[in-house]
């Protein structure tokens, strides 16, 4: 089921167009992850998308209605944010960060029910967190404090989440865990989930779905098909590294220093 969907879609700032005329949809029970490079926009665009930023023109559109037309509070039930910025709340117990989540459902005063209390203690469970919730945010490592953030947008009970760049700052193994866990939770929980990220080659293995962000378009296909029409060879190829579309891929020459 298509859940989010950019139509004729032109951002920027009021006096700087970064990308024009951007068609591309997101649907449910999918990871997709959003690639391009320094600069070419796609932190422009997940703002966009969030309604952090108003459109230039055309619209991002939710179930197919225009996010302009939601309440900060209908929209907040609809589209989860996490970012990769340092964490402010560093003397929050992990508890009670990831309760912070469920702020569109609470009354004034940020009451919790104990529903409340069940969803938080789910949401750390679902990305292996249960045993750090009486944990201080500030003694978590970066790879904990992303999980963190991840139970914190599954206790807002969004069905699309937006993250940018959760990978950065993570060791290896660290990065393979996290877009192991975000494809898991895509399936098995059907969210709609889109990531901005440089890890090329763990996005070719792992999303179900790219955007490519080149030259002011934006593509949007599987792996395979971006491969097959040529437009990843075209993103990647260049001295000394080659992209295999058959094979999908990646292979770097060995650079030799000539005197």
């Amino acid at each position: 089921m298509e859940m989010i969907a950019l139509n004729d879609l032109t951002i920027g700032y009021r006096h700087k167009c970064i990308a024009k005329h951007l068609q591309a949809t997101l649907s449910a029970g999918s990871l997709t992850c959003l690639l391009g490079s320094n600069g070419v926009g796609k932190s422009t665009l997940l703002n966009t998308m969030s309604g952090a930023l108003p459109p230039l023109c055309g619209t991002v559109s939710i179930a197919g209605e225009s996010i302009t037309a939601y309440s900060a509070k209908t929209l907040a039930k609809q589209m989860s944010i996490v970012l990769t910025r340092p964490i402010a709340a560093q003397q929050l117990d992990v508890n009670e960060l990831v309760a912070m989540g469920r702020y569109p459902y609470t009354n004034h005063w940020g009451t919790l029910t104990s529903h409340d209390d069940a969803i938080v203690t789910e949401s750390l469970s679902l990305v292996g967190m249960e045993a750090f919730a009486q944990r201080k945010v500030g003694t978590l490592s970066d790879g904990e404090r992303q999980k963190v953030m991840i139970a914190k947008a599954l206790a807002q009970q969004t069905p699309i989440i937006l993250l940018d760049e959760p990978t950065a700052f993570l060791d290896f193994p660290s990065k393979i865990e996290m877009l192991k866990l975000l494809k898991q939770l895509a399936h098995r929980l059907q969210k709609t989930i889109l990531l901005s990220t440089h890890d090329l080659a763990f996005a070719l293995k792992m999303a179900d779905n790219l955007w490519l962000m080149q030259a002011g378009k934006l593509y949007d296909g599987t792996p395979k098909l971006l491969a097959d029409t040529g437009i990843l060879a075209h993103y990647i190829n260049q001295e000394h590294v080659t992209f295999n579309p058959q094979t999908m891929e990646i292979s770097w020459q060995q650079i030799v220093d000539t005197p």
